[in-house]
């Protein structure tokens, strides 16, 4: 199967999760996360404001927070095709960004961090393999650029619900793959 096709695929199957169910296995992935040996190892996080058909992290980043208030949690925004991190103090600091489904950090009020000083990055995607550890975006690159930034020594793990696995993902040279799966 194509990536295109994969995509088209995933994006249905996503779809057709109800509120429920979608809050139902986010709830169990995001106790999976807290349960994490590379969270608890971890200074510097970067999560992703999920559009509708992603896993909602919130809960995870408000138990960090109450928990683990000395944790940096970073978002990321797009610019340039990359992905750019700052530090979010609450997800109040998030604005909806014309022609995206999902919020980003404001770069006037939200300090850079260079991705090189993540220790963890939450990695969202359409599709991912549990036995290559494969990853399927939505098509823009950005995360596949991220994960290959030079001197990048953060552990990724991939954040899907279990209809997103699939034994293979179709991948071309510049694909990136994630360390670990967490899902529901």
């Amino acid at each position: 199967m194509d990536k295109a096709t994969l995509r088209r695929e995933s994006l249905t199957t996503l779809k057709a999760l109800s509120p429920e169910d979608r809050a139902r296995l986010s709830q169990a992935i995001n106790k999976t996360l807290t349960q994490h040996p590379a969270v608890a190892n971890a200074h510097t996080i970067a999560v992703f404001d999920p559009l509708p058909t992603e896993p909602d992290l919130n809960p995870f980043i408000d138990h960090l927070r109450s928990t683990r208030p000395d944790t940096q949690v970073a978002y990321p925004r797009c610019h340039d095709d990359h992905l750019h991190f700052h530090l979010v103090a609450s997800t109040k600091n998030l604005f909806p960004v014309p022609n995206r489904r999902f919020r980003e950090p404001n770069p006037e009020t939200c300090p850079h961090i260079d991705p090189t000083t993540l220790d963890l990055i939450l990695v969202p995607g359409l599709a991912f393999s549990p036995t290559s550890l494969a990853r399927l975006g939505r098509g823009g690159g950005y995360y596949d650029r991220l994960l290959a930034t030079p001197n990048l020594s953060a552990t990724t793990i991939g954040i899907a619900f279990p209809c997103q696995l699939q034994e293979s993902i179709p991948t071309d040279p510049h694909d990136q793959t994630v360390m670990s799966l967490v899902t529901a």
